[in-house]
């Protein structure tokens, strides 16, 4: 899958693409930005595009196999598509918060004080869904 962690207006994510058990791309940009929003995505990629059209209302909700941080305005919103619709949830900009296959090694790094990039270099350590090169977002304040 991977990891995608937020802390201190920061959002860093991996850039590792895998197929199965197979590595397709160790420089993958998960960060997209479309119609002034900007998505973090992980899941299946195939999905990206499905997802971010929902998102903008521009196509009806699928089932897709995607979670993401959206940050739209001055807002951020973790996304987790369900069956039957997407479960969303605006992103206490005070905490840190994380998604993905490595997200429990993320937010555990986070807690003892790293930041949201040393994270997901965490997070690529222990978890086989994350790696690849690490890229960061600065949030406006």
């Amino acid at each position: 899958m991977t990891t995608i962690a937020y802390k201190d207006r920061v959002i860093s994510y991996d850039s590792l693409m895998t197929a199965g058990s197979r590595i397709c791309d160790r420089d993958f940009n998960k960060c997209i930005k479309k119609d002034g929003v900007v998505f973090f995505l992980c899941g299946t990629v195939a999905d990206n595009d499905k997802f971010i059209d929902i998102w903008l209302g521009k196509a009806p909700y699928e089932e897709i196999d995607i979670s993401a941080f959206v940050y739209e305005g001055a807002s951020l919103f973790e996304v987790h598509c369900a069956e039957e619709r997407m479960l969303t949830t605006q992103v206490d900009l005070m905490k840190a918060e994380s998604i993905g296959s490595g997200s429990d090694h993320a937010l555990t790094a986070m807690d003892l004080g790293l930041t949201a990039k040393e994270a997901v270099k965490m997070a690529a350590l222990r978890d086989t869904n994350t790696g690849g090169r690490i890229r960061t977002f600065n949030l406006k304040p």
